[in-house]
């Protein structure tokens, strides 16, 4: 039975024993499914009360340490820890665009034990109101006017959804009908794609530059479509990490309005923006013409699955929300009040805080390896890097790289029909394990450096 040596350094019991278990976790002497020694069983061993154990062990649920099943005892979480060896034959998966889990793992434990105790926490297991309660509103208000330069003083036009996906299933089947054409970034979120071949719809693809959309061949395609809506992603652009300039996005603007072209702006990326180029959101600038959508996946933690879309108007919103309520009735409110707990107690700022800073941390390395002056343009805040290869040679590169145990985004995954653009995307935020992202980079190197000259960079 796993017997802790307590330290000696004067902290209460129970706060010794729990950094005991802490310890024993992390150095991997106590494994993911281990049971842990009865309370009472430990408490004897250690010549503690049983209080003191039952107290520690609370406090590693409440951290996600452990997980207890009535009946059966205490096990160790299987969270993955960030220090836990790679096992024999694991992927390193550069494909999967989430956010660095670290700092939401160790932060979001302590929330949700917060949200708990709520007063309020009743009151969450009960169906929301459709467009979202009114303080939560506010709150996304408020959270996109600090983390995306996004002023919204009426919280009315504002509908929550279950994720930002569901928000640009919500704002497509609002603006579309099947066989309608939506215009969009030759190079786009999959997800995107997701939704136009569910609902029936046509995509058009417009060519890019090193801002983004092509203004010119918007207005171009545009007419030869009849298409009257736009899916853009201006900040961070997925895949590539392109940003729009202010002119740009004025330009953007000015297109739409001559083309009566309504815009669905998927900002999901903002939090991750150099904050010094100052840019707004096409919202902030042309908020009649735009529908904003995004969501907490990207900031916070997907698993929240809490997304929203800010509307022109409180007659689009509710329009959305019949829609949220022919689909589910309401959206679910215990991700939404997580995310809440975690922005009003300073969790949120710290995991973007600590997020940004590996992300950045981890664009570096990748840059290293980079000898190609032209490709310094790119974002080292962009958690997704575009890497332009040749057509033959994605394939190459992908297949390459999976026999070495490493995944990243395929080719024909962004890319629409007809796109010019090819080349992979990697996801700097996706593994755990600092080794795991070192490793990977220099396979990456290897792979796509094969056949070329020194001159020649891999990014």
């Amino acid at each position: 039975m796993w017997t802790p040596d307590l330290p000696t350094d004067g902290s209460p019991l129970f706060r010794q024993v729990f950094a005991a278990l802490e310890r024993a976790i992390a150095d991997g002497v106590l494994e993911v499914g281990t049971k842990l020694p009865p309370q009472r069983s430990l408490a004897e061993r250690l010549g503690v009360s049983v209080g003191t154990v039952t107290r520690a062990y609370e406090e590693a649920d409440r951290q996600g340490l452990t997980v207890g099943h009535v009946g059966r005892g205490t096990y160790v979480a299987g969270a993955q820890s960030s220090h836990s060896p790679r096992r024999p034959g694991e992927i390193i998966d550069l494909s999967m665009n989430c956010p660095p889990m670290i700092a939401a793992e160790r932060l979001l434990a302590e929330t949700w034990g917060k949200v708990r105790r709520r007063r309020d926490f009743l009151d969450l297991l009960t169906y929301a109101p459709i467009e979202g309660a009114v303080h939560h509103r506010r709150l996304v208000a408020s959270w996109l006017a600090r983390t995306a330069r996004l002023d919204l003083t009426n919280p009315g036009r504002i509908v929550i959804s279950a994720g930002c996906q569901a928000a640009m299933d919500l704002v497509m089947a609002h603006l579309c009908r099947p066989g309608d054409t939506i215009l969009a970034e030759e190079l786009t979120f999959s997800g995107l794609k997701a939704i136009a071949q569910q609902r029936g719809y046509k995509l058009a693809a417009v060519p890019m530059d090193g801002e983004g959309i092509d203004p010119e061949a918007l207005a171009r395609i545009a007419k030869a479509t009849g298409a009257t809506v736009l899916y853009t992603m201006p900040t961070l652009h997925n895949p590539t990490g392109r940003t729009m300039s202010q002119a740009r996005r004025k330009e953007t603007i000015r297109i739409a309005r001559k083309a009566n072209i309504r815009i669905v702006e998927d900002d999901n990326y903002a939090v991750y923006a150099d904050n010094a180029t100052g840019v707004v959101p096409l919202a902030g600038l042309a908020p009649d013409l735009c529908y904003y959508v995004s969501g907490f996946s990207k900031s916070i933690a997907p698993g929240l699955r809490t997304g929203f879309v800010i509307t022109p108007d409180e007659s689009s919103a509710a329009g959305i929300g019949q829609a949220v309520r022919a689909s589910c009735f309401a959206t679910h409110s215990m991700g939404l009040v997580i995310a809440q707990q975690a922005i009003e107690d300073g969790a949120a700022e710290q995991i973007i805080k600590e997020n940004r800073r590996l992300v950045r941390a981890r664009n570096a390395l990748l840059r290293k390896q980079d000898t190609d002056s032209a490709r310094k343009d790119l974002s080292p805040w962009s958690p997704h890097v575009w890497i332009p290869l040749a057509e033959g040679e994605c394939e190459r590169v992908e297949a390459s790289l999976l026999r070495e145990g490493v995944q990243v985004t395929p080719a024909s995954v962004p890319r629409l029909p007809k796109a010019q653009e090819w080349g992979i995307r990697i996801c700097v935020g996706a593994p755990r394990r600092e080794e795991d992202f070192r490793r990977a980079v220099m396979l990456l190197h290897r792979v796509i450096s094969q056949g070329r000259t020194p001159e020649q960079a891999f990014v």
